[in-house]
C-alpha cells in the first residue's frame, strides 16, 4: 500500500494515469524503490467499447508521480488476460489480484476493538539487520567480556545504517560458561515471528496507528559466530561455509582460480532441518555432494550435539 495524492493505493486497484491514452488503465500489483525513485509494478489495462479491460500478460514499471487516481469505473468490469496474439480467461494471478484481498488488508479497530469504520490500517515494511559481536565493558576496551547485539534498519542507505543514531542498541550478555550471545535467541525469535507477521504500532510519521511488517533480512558477525548460528563447526573444518559445500583440505594446496570459479551445491533450510534431526549428526544426508555415495550430517561439518 502506497499513499498517492492523499489516497490509500493498494496492490489490487486500477488507477488512471497522467499523459496516457483515455482507454489505458494501470493494475497495481507492488511498489518498490530503485535508484531512490519509487515505482509501482503492475499490469497495463486497455479498455475497448464495450468497457471490457484487456490485461497485459507482462509486469510493467511506472513511477508513482505518473498515477492519477483510483478507476471507480474498473469495479464489476469484465476482465481479460491478453497476449500479443491472442486473448483468452483472466490469469491465475491476475483473478487473485483482482478478486481477493490482500493479506496485509487489515481493518481499523475502534476503541471497543470493533472494526466498524471500513477503512484499513496504513501498512510499513521495514526489514531489519541484526548485529552481534564482542564488546568492550569499558572505555579502554583493552578486553571484550561481553557479547552485545543491536539492530538497524535495511532501508536506510549504507552511509545512513552507520551512524550511531540509526543503530539500536539491544543487550549485552557476559561470557561465561552457562551464557552466551546465543543464549538470546530463543527470546530474540519470538519477537521476530511477532515483527514477522505483522502487528500494530503507532508511527510518528504518519499520526496514527499503522500495520507494521519487519522481517529478519540477515545477521552480520564475525565467522565464530555465524559458525555457531548455523550449527556449523567452524573454519578449521573440511566443510566451514556456512551457505555452501565448499572442501578446504589444509593439507592440499588451495587452486585459488578453480575454488573461486567453481559452482558449489548450498546448504539449503531443509538440509540444516534434516541434520538438526540427531543429536549426534548421524543422519544420512541427500547426496549434496554430488558423489553418489551417502555421507552422514558429521561429515558435512555439522556440530555433533551429543559430545
Amino acid at each position: 500500500m502506497l499513499t498517492i495524492n492523499n489516497v490509500d493505493v493498494w496492490a489490487e486497484l486500477v488507477m488512471n494515469m497522467y499523459d496516457a491514452a483515455d482507454n489505458k488503465r494501470f493494475l497495481v500489483k507492488d511498489f518498490h524503490t530503485a535508484n531512490r525513485s519509487t515505482f509501482a509494478r503492475g499490469y497495463l489495462a486497455t479498455i475497448d467499447q464495450n468497457n471490457v479491460y484487456y490485461l497485459d500478460s507482462t509486469t510493467k514499471d511506472v513511477k508513482v508521480e505518473d498515477l492519477d487516481t483510483i478507476d471507480l469505473t474498473a469495479f464489476g468490469a469484465i476482465y481479460v488476460s491478453c497476449e500479443p496474439t491472442s486473448a483468452s480467461g483472466l490469469s491465475n494471478y491476475c483473478y487473485d489480484l483482482l478478486y481477493k484481498d490482500h493479506c496485509f488488508k487489515s481493518l481499523v479497530l475502534d476503541s471497543a476493538h470493533v472494526a466498524n469504520s471500513g477503512l484499513y490500517y496504513k501498512v510499513r515494511i521495514a526489514p531489519i539487520i541484526l548485529f552481534t559481536d564482542d564488546t568492550s565493558g569499558n572505555q579502554s576496551k583493552q578486553f571484550n567480556p561481553y557479547e552485545s547485539w543491536s539492530m538497524k534498519l535495511a532501508g536506510l542507505s549504507y552511509e545512513e545504517r552507520l551512524l550511531i543514531a540509526n543503530i539500536l542498541f539491544l543487550l549485552a550478555i557476559p561470557k561465561k560458561n552457562v551464557v552466551s550471545g546465543m543464549s538470546f535467541l530463543p527470546a530474540l525469535i519470538r519477537y521476530l515471528k511477532k515483527l514477522k507477521n505483522d502487528i500494530v504500532v503507532y508511527s510518528a510519521k504518519d499520526n496514527t496507528y499503522i500495520l507494521l511488517m519487519a522481517s529478519l533480512l540477515w545477521i552480520e558477525a564475525d565467522t565464530p559466530c555465524h559458525s555457531e548460528l548455523c550449527d556449523i563447526l567452524g573454519p578449521a573444518m573440511l566443510y566451514p561455509c556456512c551457505k555452501h559445500y565448499i572442501l578446504i583440505q589444509r593439507t592440499v594446496p588451495l587452486k585459488e582460480m578453480e575454488c573461486y570459479l567453481k559452482r558449489y551445491n548450498k546448504r539449503t533450510k531443509e538440509h540444516y532441518v534434516l541434520a538438526n534431526s540427531t543429536n549426534n549428526r548421524t543422519m544420512i544426508m541427500p547426496d549434496v555432494l554430488n558423489t553418489g555415495k551417502p555421507v552422514n550430517a558429521r561429515a558435512l561439518s555439522f556440530i555433533d550435539h551429543s559430545t
